[in-house]
């Protein structure tokens, strides 16, 4: 009867397939702002020994779509360049194998971290120990990691898919970087090592940007409106 999308990308795949885009609503499920918002984990930068590096978060699962491979490789070219760089991985996935063979291979295992799983009410202590969140998705809708990573006033580095262009402007909230191209990436990665001053500013306009259109708290009534819609439609 209806349609939810959660971002323009999907509800214009579902018109071009035919589907009423008067019948389309159009919302990112959203985070809660109040579990994410900024700060400064000096704890866990202090348990890693990295008080003064800079950390690049990566949250997405170790599989070919979310381009964990084509991550690794863009920080592997990017360490070598900058040595104040280190990657704290969260999860795992079906590549791990050869995400840690790249690592060891390349001689950079040092400056990586492999959390493994983390919980849910954990998540925002690594949010808040990070510099830069990273993702190389291939395919995304409003990916819920990154607006947690907004939320958590972190600028970021993600591949110029249509999903991610819906939130992040070149040099307004971070960067995006061409998609399957490691090389693009590093060269991202090699600029926001270089835009200490920068940082903050994006961190900031990360954080605007999910309290405008991220608030779980205000989307999540588009959702009960549109099931009330549906519930007196069928009466």
């Amino acid at each position: 009867d209806h349609l939810v999308a959660d971002c323009e990308t999907i509800a214009g795949i579902a018109v071009d397939y035919g589907f009423d885009p008067d019948r389309i609503v159009k919302f990112p499920w959203g985070v809660d702002l109040d579990e994410f918002s900024p700060g400064n984990n000096t704890k866990l930068r202090s348990e890693f020994g990295w008080e003064d590096e800079i950390i690049l978060l990566h949250l997405r699962s170790w599989e070919p779509i979310y381009g964990v491979d084509l991550l690794v490789k863009g920080f592997i070219e990017a360490a070598k360049q900058e040595p104040k760089l280190r990657l704290l991985m969260l999860g795992g996935g079906s590549q791990e194998k050869q995400i840690r063979n790249l690592l060891f291979e390349a001689g950079i295992l040092h400056k990586v971290k492999f959390a493994g799983y983390i919980n849910n009410e954990d998540l925002q202590e690594y949010y808040q120990a990070a510099n830069i969140y990273v993702s190389a998705s291939h395919s995304d809708g409003s990916s819920v990691s990154l607006m947690e990573a907004m939320a958590s006033g972190l600028p970021v580095i993600v591949s110029d898919i249509p999903g991610n262009l819906e939130w992040v402007q070149e040099n307004e909230q971070g960067w995006l970087f061409e998609d399957d191209s490691y090389e693009s990436l590093a060269k991202k990665m090699l600029q926001a090592a270089k835009s200490a001053d920068k940082l903050m500013s994006m961190g900031k306009n990360s954080r605007k940007t999910a309290e405008e259109r991220a608030d779980w708290s205000k989307n999540f009534r588009k959702l009960t409106a549109l099931y009330e819609k549906v519930v007196q439609e069928d009466r």
